[in-house]
């Protein structure tokens, strides 16, 4: 028997505690499992030289200007705010209506979508990975009529929760095939809304080259064929926790480009910049163990300290 064949044995054994420990959590009082979260995630984060390097390097990539210690303080800081997401997207996967209506605290550019939607415009929502990205998501299909693609997860317990999650309130989900991006390509004609993460790396073929905050960022070509395709006008949103941490406030800005650029690289270099700015005004609240830099024109890995941190 092969590693992947055992790998493949062993998933739904992981599915089943995965899912019991996510149960465990979501019906622990908040406070107590936003605590516990973060004690969990500052003691990986200080057990696992791969993670931490992984931080590291992309706080001294995105602030080249920090010093050792600032980039330090922001990295634990990122991981305390980091720790908190796994309670707050169960309040999203496992709350109802009302719940997630209660979690936010306010909507700030709701009317550039409202406006879209009266006029029968389809919309993209590029979403980058900062907050609470699923609570956010959620509140979009309770309120309006959305339509995304959805990557199954190996895990089968876990590809179930999350995928009955992001369809519970009248989202529908397709396949990341090309039947799925063809069928929302379709509903996006009909005036429906979607959303997208942006700041994912593609798979090769499905990317270009441009600058994130300065270094080269293998890019998604996907969110400017869809506009181009769908003719849908584009907004950026994301969703923070309020400063007294009691609740959230989902925000929507208009794109700061000409959304309608046909060049991907003129569009994808604009769409990085609007999210770098995004990032820097929220930077403690973004994914920083990513490796949004992984793939380089040369072949380089900037995470390669060692082969096995590399792996």
């Amino acid at each position: 028997m092969d590693n992947r064949q055992k790998e493949n044995q062993l998933f739904p054994l992981k599915g089943f505690f995965a899912i019991a420990l996510i149960k465990f959590i979501y019906w622990l009082p908040r406070t107590f499992s936003r605590r516990l979260s973060q004690f969990i995630n500052r003691l990986i984060f200080f057990l696992s030289a791969k993670k931490r390097h992984i931080v590291l390097t992309n706080l001294k990539i995105a602030f080249p200007s920090l010093d050792h210690e600032e980039i330090s303080v922001l990295a634990k800081n990122s991981m305390k705010q980091n720790g908190k997401l796994l309670p707050e997207f169960l309040v999203a996967w496992f709350g109802d209506r009302q719940q997630i209506e209660n979690e936010i605290s306010d909507i700030g550019g709701r009317e550039i979508i409202d406006q879209f939607m009266a006029n029968g415009d389809p919309v993209i929502i590029a979403a980058p990975h900062i907050g609470n990205w699923e609570l956010m998501g959620q509140w979009i299909q309770i309120n309006y009529p959305m339509v995304a693609l959805y990557a199954s997860s190996k895990i089968p317990q876990i590809d179930q929760l999350v995928f009955n999650a992001r369809s519970r309130f009248g989202g529908k989900l397709y396949s990341t095939d090309s039947k799925g991006i063809l069928n929302l390509l379709r509903s996006l004609r009909k005036g429906k809304l979607t959303v997208v993460l942006p700041d994912q790396v593609p798979k090769q073929g499905s990317g270009i080259y441009v600058p994130f905050f300065g270094k080269p960022a293998y890019t998604m070509t996907l969110l400017n064929k869809f506009v181009q395709k769908s003719k849908a006008q584009l907004v950026f949103g994301y969703c923070v926790p309020r400063d007294n941490h009691q609740g959230f406030d989902i925000k929507f800005e208009r794109p700061t480009f000409d959304s309608f650029e046909s060049d991907p690289a003129i569009f994808n270099l604009a769409m990085n910049r609007q999210i770098e700015a995004i990032i820097k005004r929220y930077p403690e609240q973004y994914v920083w163990d990513y490796k949004r830099f992984k793939l380089q024109p040369d072949g380089h890995n900037p995470y390669a300290k060692n082969k096995k941190l590399a792996d």
